[in-house]
């Protein structure tokens, strides 16, 4: 038995103490390399799904408008009277990029990535656009959340949530390789040019380099676009501002640089710009009045939801921080909550900005929102992040959080699946006609005649407001004259009757599993949404019933009195699917004499070989002839046109095509965003025979009838609202509570 004395029991316990204390400082030690490993997994593993289902889209995204001029040295809007001709090197590429910077535009950055994408092959193109868009990703909560953006897998898949419902115009700007070129690509310029204003970063040694690395990026920023470009300079100028106290003047002075020349790029772009054909080509302009209501609806439309979400939260912190304004403008060190919410003012400030600069712009093209809508959720993420800070990242915080992605993701598959079957059909012609283009080479062939490509309304679409191929004569045409170049033939002519060719192309494994599990295990969305709109949807095929048809007796009356041996008999021409009597046709002949009746037929029905070929008229004054018919199949084009109040100009909305057969009853949904003349939101039609062709048209919903088609949406940001203002409340409470004692 040990016997231990006063002072080796006091150095025993302290020892022991000792021990079990560096075993909890492993456990927390394995426990934090734990939680790394895993978030940091988790980050990589929405990166690679997000990879794989902006991959997949792109694969059925074909080209359009100006790609195909891209892909030739610009030399101007049309061919060179000698031919268009591919780059052979760099001299071809100053030459291009100074004609068009003269001629089209000055957006220097875009025009140098328009034409390099139009130099890869499209397969090529696909990845790095997905890349691209994966970097558009962590840049925005890089500029949120700095280094530990990659330990907030939650956070990083609602960020590209967001981005897939909240890129305006996602087809124009993500999908169609110029688009891309013009918006995405150059974004992520701009948002890597804002990251050291936002931390503050703090040249040790190299300040020369700092200052040419500023120099270069505000010029690349300042000739992106002009939505971008301008915002920009109230972003990196608010930012250098406020930082201007916070070090000495090797911190400040290359950050001025990076400021003025993203200013002066942008002024050299827009004047070069000015009086361009491409701002000429716009023509005659709405009134201001009228123009500022386009702005303010097209802002509701694309960025309603996110902007309120983002001014509630910045509204909210503003009200549980009440120093905060005077700490931004005093020299006092910020803390990391300050910080963040003094990002988020800054960015969302930018994003108003963008909203303002649209007042002078002549167009107002759904891509024009997409630079404001992304500074919105760079706003978004940064006011979050400070929420968090401030509750010390509550239940409640983490709950809000995780609804939010579980509730994202849900209305984001099924959306997915329908922009996807609209971009799928549109991919099918522009397949149709890479493959009879490729055909008339091979068979040496000049004049190729394609199928036209459906109008559509998806925003999802890259073929949604793109020129391309036109009928008339295809030698004055833009868009076929530029295809014509790109795939080498001498003419491309429209010819509406050409067959289309299905791509066999199928969607991703991974995406077919996920379609497959949530149509087994979930509720479909509505898809009346602004989230799904497609114009794919709204059509229902049935058969119809033929009205006013006499099928059982027969009509004597044209036979003569003093010709008794007369008869009539009545065809009825029988649908041999249904039952249903389509049609009828009346013959006389003397009793006894055989009739031929081999040719007997109906419009719009093929006759079936099982019919009888002659009848033997009887005595009997009601005689039936019964022949069974098959409707035909036909496919037929629907269009919607929008007529405006006070203006003769129709304009073409959307088309859909339905197959159908003859007889059956089609019954179609108006356009989203629109409703029939009546105020219906359908409209029914029979398939005829006659005509491949049906028109409706539709007006614009009033802004107030578009925003209660969606009030789900706005019931959902309402009750996260509620829960927020719950949770800082309780923050706000405790810290009150803890100044006092």
């Amino acid at each position: 038995m040990l016997v231990f004395d006063k002072w080796e029991r006091v150095e025993f316990v302290r020892k022991l103490f000792k021990s079990f204390k560096g075993i909890n400082w492993m456990k927390k030690k394995s426990l934090n390399v734990f939680k790394i490993a895993s978030t940091t997994l988790a980050s990589l593993l929405v990166l690679g799904i997000v990879f794989i289902y902006i991959l997949n889209i792109n694969k059925f995204a074909g080209l359009t408008g100006d790609d195909f001029l891209y892909h030739f040295v610009y030399t101007g809007e049309w061919p060179a009277k000698n031919g268009a001709r591919t780059y052979q090197n760099l001299w071809d590429w100053v030459q291009a990029i100074y004609i068009h910077m003269t001629q089209w535009n000055a957006r220097l950055t875009s025009i140098i990535f328009e034409i390099a994408a139009m130099q890869i092959p499209k397969s090529l193109f696909n990845i790095i656009n997905a890349i691209v868009y994966l970097i558009l990703g962590l840049e925005i909560n890089i500029l949120a959340s700095g280094k530990k953006f990659i330990f907030q897998p939650i956070k990083l898949l609602i960020t590209y949530l967001l981005m897939w419902f909240f890129l305006s115009g996602f087809g124009s700007t993500v999908l169609w390789v110029s688009g891309a070129a013009n918006y995405l690509w150059p974004t992520t310029i701009i948002l890597a040019f804002f990251i050291p204003y936002r931390f503050n970063y703090r040249i040790k040694v190299y300040y020369s380099i700092a200052a040419w690395i500023a120099l270069i990026f505000g010029i690349l920023v300042g000739m992106s676009n002009e939505v971008g470009g301008a915002t920009a300079i109230v972003i990196v100028g608010m930012f250098t501002f406020f930082d201007r106290s916070s070090g000495d003047f090797n911190d400040l002075w290359w950050k001025i640089i990076g400021v003025l020349s993203n200013a002066i790029a942008f002024v050299v772009m827009l004047k070069l710009s000015s009086k361009s054909a491409e701002t000429q080509n716009y023509g005659v302009h709405d009134r201001f009045a009228v123009h500022v209501v386009k702005v303010v609806e097209g802002t509701w439309t694309y960025s309603g939801p996110l902007l309120i979400m983002t001014l509630f939260l910045a509204v909210g912190l503003i009200i549980v921080q009440r120093k905060f304004w005077k700490r931004i403008f005093s020299e006092v060190a910020r803390s990391e909550l300050e910080r963040t919410m003094l990002s988020g003012m800054i960015f969302l400030l930018g994003g108003l900005a963008g909203v303002g600069a649209m007042i002078f712009s002549p167009v107002l093209f759904p891509r024009l929102w997409f630079a404001v809508n992304v500074l919105l959720i760079i706003a978004l993420v940064n006011f979050f992040g400070a929420y968090e800070m401030y509750s010390e990242k509550s239940l409640l915080s983490r709950i809000i959080l995780m609804g939010s992605a579980l509730g994202l993701l849900y209305l984001m598959i099924p959306s997915y699946q329908t922009h996807m079957n609209n971009l799928k059909k549109s991919y099918n012609v522009f397949y149709t006609h890479e493959k009879l283009t490729a055909q008339a080479r091979k068979n040496g062939e000049k004049t190729v005649y394609l199928p036209g490509m459906p109008v559509t309304t998806d925003l999802y679409n890259p073929y949604n407001g793109t020129p391309y191929i036109m009928p008339g004569n295809s030698k004055k045409l833009w868009s076929n004259v530029w295809m014509a170049e790109f795939w080498h033939v001498d003419r491309i002519i429209l010819d509406n009757d050409v067959a289309f060719q299905n791509s066999g192309q199928k969607d991703f494994n991974l995406i077919t599993s996920v379609n497959t599990f949530y149509q087994k295990h979930f509720r479909p969305m509505e898809s009346n949404s602004k989230l799904n709109q497609t114009d794919a949807s709204g059509i229902s095929v049935k058969d119809g019933r033929v009205q006013d048809i006499v099928t059982n007796r027969i009509d004597n009356g044209n036979l003569p009195a003093d010709k008794p041996w007369l008869r009539n008999a009545l065809i009825r021409y029988v649908n041999a699917e249904n039952g249903q009597v389509v049609g009828t046709e009346k013959i006389t002949s003397p009793i006894n004499e055989e009739y031929d009746i081999s040719n007997a037929s109906f419009a719009g029905y093929q006759t079936l070989k099982k019919n009888p070929q002659k009848y033997i008229f009887s005595e009997s004054k009601n005689q039936l002839i019964d022949i069974k018919v098959k409707p035909k199949s036909k496919r037929v084009t629907i269009y919607f046109n929008q007529s405006t109040k006070g203006e003769k100009k129709i304009t073409l909305v959307e088309t859909r095509d339905v197959d159908a057969k003859v007889g059956q009853v089609v019954t179609v949904g108006a356009p989203v965003g629109f409703k029939f003349l009546r105020n219906d939101t359908t409209q029914t039609f029979t398939i005829r025979d006659q005509s491949n062709e049906q028109s409706f048209n539709v007006i614009k919903l009033p802004l107030i009838e578009r925003i209660q088609s969606e009030i789900w949406i706005y019931y959902a940001i309402a009750i996260i609202m509620v829960l927020i203002v719950l949770d800082l409340g309780i923050a706000f409470f405790k810290k009150s509570r803890k100044n006092i004692k």
